[in-house]
């Protein structure tokens, strides 16, 4: 069989990051492209959030779900670690981003 070819990670500079941030101002996915910026989450992990996922009394993000598509079907609620599922603490500025986008 041949090697698959290696995939070459590319990442936003700290101010590339910021021009796009800015540049969703008021857009319902800037929510979204922050905790992916901030957290690193894998495409499948921000694509499995739910509103269940975040605890904003304690100020944390659960990967709970996961969406991933293969081949022709599409598996859902499948994380690496079903029994434990990654918890993560978020900057209480992005908070008031949230709550805004849920209602």
């Amino acid at each position: 069989m041949p090697r698959r070819e290696r995939h070459e990670a590319h990442f936003y500079s700290a101010e590339q990051l910021q021009q796009l941030i800015t540049a969703l101002n008021g857009d319902p996915i800037q929510p979204l492209v922050k905790i992916a910026a901030l957290y690193g989450l894998r495409r499948s992990e921000l694509l499995g959030l739910k509103w269940d996922s975040i605890d904003f009394e304690n100020g944390m993000v659960l990967i709970r779900h996961t969406v991933c598509k293969m081949i022709v079907t599409v598996e859902k609620d499948k994380t690496k670690n079903p029994k434990q599922p990654p918890k993560l603490s978020y900057d209480r500025r992005s908070t008031g981003d949230f709550s805004e986008s849920k209602s």
